[in-house]
């Protein structure tokens, strides 16, 4: 017997299956790029009450952070 041919009796199809996947990955990707934006915000916060010679650079990994999962999103949109 084959993999394909056994697949839960027909119940699970592994296009839909692949489908989910794909489909859950955007979806961590989306909800990680909001987190990036809640990071950013909380070091600009950080920064105003507690001034640092390393503000400019955490500033600047916050964006680069931001822009890297937001990437991220576009990468698995174009894939799914």
């Amino acid at each position: 017997m084959s993999v394909d041919s056994i697949s839960l009796a027909g119940l699970i199809n592994p296009t839909s299956t692949q489908i989910l996947f794909k489909i859950g990955f955007v979806l961590f990707a989306i909800v990680y790029f909001i987190f990036s934006l809640i990071v950013i915000r909380q070091v600009n916060l950080m920064i105003e009450s507690l001034q640092t010679e390393a503000a400019p650079i955490l500033r600047f990994l916050a964006i680069l952070h931001a822009l890297v999962s937001l990437g991220i999103v576009v990468f698995f949109i174009v894939l799914l």
